[in-house]
């Protein structure tokens, strides 16, 4: 069977000719921004039925980040500015998920992870997240089995 853009693969069934790619995106920002606040799309994939995926980049400068719907403790605190120990842990997760041991190895302090000035004000700020069997990761700069 053709993969016709015009047709979802069953019979009978048709789709718009021309859906502008804009709309699309214009969707997702909405998406994004009511239900996943503070987060980030990186890529739209399309999982065809023979199995083949189709994936679409989403960059910055085509979706801006959503205003988050919730007020985050430390909104206020927009004077930031992270030590060079938060810096080393955010260069340490740029683009990947680590456990503490693998990320206090990195950073060469794992003691110093979770006492101030450690993981607390970045995930406090939004600025590490936490998976459950992935460890800690960037939701600016995911690893791609996480974005």
């Amino acid at each position: 069977m053709s993969k016709d853009a015009g047709t979802d693969g069953r019979k009978g069934t048709h789709m718009p000719e021309a859906y502008p790619l804009s709309d699309l995106l214009q969707e997702v920002r909405d998406f994004v921004a009511e239900h996943c606040a503070g987060r980030v799309a990186k890529r739209i994939v399309i999982v065809l039925d023979d199995g083949d995926n189709i994936a679409i980049p989403v960059s910055a400068a085509v979706m801006p980040l959503p205003t988050p719907a919730v007020p985050t403790p430390n909104d206020n605190d927009s004077h930031f500015v992270a030590s060079p120990f938060q810096d080393a842990i955010l260069e340490a997760l740029d683009g990947k998920a680590l456990r503490t041991d693998a990320l206090g190895a990195a950073v060469g302090d794992r003691g110093r992870l979770y006492k101030p000035g450690g993981l607390k004000e970045l995930r406090d700020r939004g600025l590490v997240n936490h998976h459950d069997r992935k460890g800690f990761y960037r939701p600016d700069a995911p690893p791609d089995d996480l974005a």
